[in-house]
Order: C-alpha cells, then sequence, then structure tokens
C-alpha cells in the first residue's frame, strides 16, 4: 500500500489544515503549468492529487488508515524494501519509494528511453544488444551504479550523468549466455542511486533463447551415402518424373 501521507509529506497525524497547506505548496511546485513539458513534474503531480483526494475526505482518510494500520510491520521487524510503494518488478534497490531517513518521496526521476525491450539470440556465440539513452531530470550530477541479471551486461558498472543531461548506455546478453541459455527469460538492469531526492528506474528486458549451437559438415561417409540429384527420378509410362518423394512414402 502506497504511503499518501510520505507523498504529501506530512505527518499521519497531520490536521486537515496541514494537509491542505501541504497540497498547496506542492501544487504550486510540480503542477504542469509550472513545468510545461516535464513529464516528471506531471506523474508526481498525479501522485499528489490521488494522495489528496483520499487526506481531504474524512471518509476515506478513516478507511485508509485502518488498512494501512492492518499492513503495518510487527514491532521489532524491518520494513521490507519498496514498503509504501509497492514491490519493484526486478531489483528493490534502496532508491525505490522511500530512501533509508529520507522524510518524502524523491522529487527528481531518472529516465531510460526505452524502458523495455525484447532481445532474441538466434546464433549461438553472437549476443544481442541494445542502446539506451539514460537522462537525468534533476539540475544536479546523478551519479548510480548498475544491478544486470545474470544473463545480462552493461557497457559500464557505474555511471554518472549531469543535471538535464543525458549519456547512453549498453545493455547485452551475455556470450556465456547466448551459447548456453534457451527459452524465455525475463530480467533487467536496475539503475540504483544513493541519493534520497532521485528515483531511478529499472530497464525491463525480455529475451528469448532460440540458438541451437552451431550447425556441423555432414562428414565425409554422410556426403558418400547421401542420395544424387538423381535419387527422386521415376519413370511412369515412358514418362520421367521427379516424384521419388511419393515412392518413398508410399511405396511402389
Amino acid at each position: 500500500m502506497e504511503d499518501l501521507y510520505a507523498v504529501m509529506g506530512v505527518d499521519a497525524d497531520a490536521s486537515p489544515e496541514e494537509i491542505r497547506a501541504a497540497y498547496r505548496s506542492l501544487a504550486q511546485r510540480f503542477h504542469p503549468d509550472h513545468n510545461p513539458n516535464n513529464m516528471a513534474a506531471a506523474r508526481r503531480m498525479q501522485e499528489i492529487n490521488e494522495a489528496f483526494a483520499v487526506l481531504n475526505s474524512p471518509e476515506r482518510r478513516r478507511a485508509y488508515g485502518e488498512a494501512r494500520q492492518r499492513q503495518m510491520p510487527a514491532p521489532q521487524q524491518t520494513p521490507a524494501h519498496g514498503a509504501g510503494r509497492g514491490q519493484r518488478p526486478y531489483y528493490r534497490g534502496n532508491n525505490w519509494g522511500l530512501h533509508t531517513g529520507a522524510e518524502e518521496p524523491p522529487a527528481y526521476i531518472v529516465r531510460a528511453i526505452p524502458g523495455g525491450f525484447n532481445l532474441a539470440v538466434t546464433v549461438a556465440g553472437e549476443p544481442p544488444a541494445r542502446e539506451v539513452t539514460i537522462f537525468n531530470d534533476a539540475p544536479f550530477p546523478v551519479h548510480m551504479r548498475l544491478i544486470c541479471s545474470p544473463w545480462l551486461e552493461a557497457s559500464a558498472e557505474t555511471i554518472a550523468v549531469d543535471g538535464h543531461d543525458n549519456v547512453w548506455l549498453t545493455v547485452a546478453i551475455t556470450r556465456a549466455a547466448s551459447e548456453e541459455l534457451r527459452g524465455w527469460r525475463d530480467g533487467g538492469v536496475s539503475l540504483v542511486t544513493d541519493d534520497p531526492r532521485v528515483f531511478c528506474p529499472d530497464i525491463r528486458v525480455t529475451a528469448i533463447f532460440m540458438a541451437q549451437g552451431p550447425v556441423t559438415a555432414p562428414s565425409a561417409t554422410q556426403a558418400a551415402d547421401a542420395p544424387g540429384p538423381d535419387a527422386d527420378l521415376r519413370t511412369v509410362n515412358g514418362e520421367t518424373r521427379r516424384d521419388g518423394w511419393f515412392r518413398r512414402l508410399f511405396g511402389g
């Protein structure tokens, strides 16, 4: 369950006046009118509106509080990664939801374009790759480390992106995986930062390993025993036909 109080940046016992004041302050900061063409601000404003709609209604706030109380971790229990925002699809870096010690959700995001894609291994030993653009929405540099699924690799273990800038990253299937794995795999690459002001995404990757290994040439014995070009010829009523396949199937 998402922590609506954290979204609004107020305590759970905040008064209605404090909640409305927090909403006005956040709207001044994230409203699309003040942030044209800013997808991060629009997404943040949507979260704020949804949280305010619940917390500004006494009945909905009471019901939310009861549900929130039932899902609170037991005393002495460490909250799971991603508490307040749901689980990440593949990894749970400490930048998902609230950072340890943070008092509000991240104000900025890092975007991966594309955020997800497919890779197909059709020839063993030739791992496919994809270029990804990492864009930093924050006005300051963000340092990130990369966590890959075991069958994936990235062109760097750590990256730094300047404020409002972008870098290129290559995500590829490892050579060992392209030679050994078969079938479908779901995974990805997590971008992880320790900066509590910034949310970093997962790059989701689905791969299918279709290669069956290198094709070997026929041996000399196999070549000698192979049917020649006239093996499918058949004479019927004095006419030669290339229909030996019919004879091999049904006799005659």
